[in-house]
């Protein structure tokens, strides 16, 4: 089971985020994009095993481009971090269907567990 993280901050911001699921899942198992065209491409492509998306949308903008390849998350376990807390936003974010949504603003302790077992009942552990 692949780890499908979206994050297109490279400021270092968000390090944490990826050094959290770099300690629940082999660096193999780890897909990093950095840009809603690549991440996009990749949901188009066959997938032959199951995965969770973790996606990090840093602006309205971006968020606005996932809801309009939105249906390419149907088969997969959405982990969808917000940008902000603005009702607009949220509806968007849940138009998604995420398993999980959270905010970037939050501290990422109670969205660690949730992935972990998310990624643990994804290979049969849970």
């Amino acid at each position: 089971m692949n780890v499908l993280l979206y994050s297109a901050t490279r400021n270092g911001k968000n390090d944490g985020l990826k050094n959290v699921i770099k300690s629940l899942v082999p660096d193999e198992r780890l897909e990093i994009y950095r840009t809603v065209e690549t991440l996009s491409s990749r949901l188009r492509q066959p997938r032959l095993d199951p995965f969770i998306a973790v996606i990090q949308a840093s602006s309205e903008s971006e968020l606005n481009s996932m809801v309009d390849f939105g249906e390419l998350f149907n088969d997969c376990r959405l982990f969808l971090i917000l940008p902000d807390r603005k009702a607009d936003t949220i509806v968007k974010g849940h138009s998604l269907r995420p398993r999980f949504l959270t905010y970037a603003d939050n501290d990422f302790i109670r969205g660690t567990a949730v992935l972990k077992k998310m990624i643990s009942r994804k290979n049969g552990t849970a």
